[in-house]
């Protein structure tokens, strides 16, 4: 259990940085604007390049879709403590 958290906990931090950057350098390799917030235009970081920026895409796509899981069973195991083992867990988070 504690290497499946420790795992869990490794993408905690560099996920939501790293997903973001790969979705710019998607973008910016399909030559589509970037913009932070809908407020400022972000320069592109990686020329135009059609063949690069599907393999790009679908690197983003599937750490998307892998730190969504890792969500899930983060919520999962925080009701399998709560709920089953009733062991204290989530007050110890407050």
């Amino acid at each position: 259990m504690a290497g499946t958290r420790r795992a869990g906990h490794a993408w905690a931090a560099p996920g939501p940085v790293g997903l973001p950057l790969l979705g710019w350098l998607a973008a910016s390799a399909r030559d589509w604007p970037v913009h932070w917030i809908g407020l400022v235009s972000l320069p592109a970081l990686f020329p135009a390049n059609a063949g690069w920026a599907e393999r790009l895409g679908d690197v983003h796509q599937a750490l998307a879709l892998g730190l969504l899981g890792l969500i899930g069973l983060h919520v999962a195991a925080a009701l399998y403590h709560a709920v089953i083992l009733r062991d204290g867990s989530l007050r110890r988070m407050w």
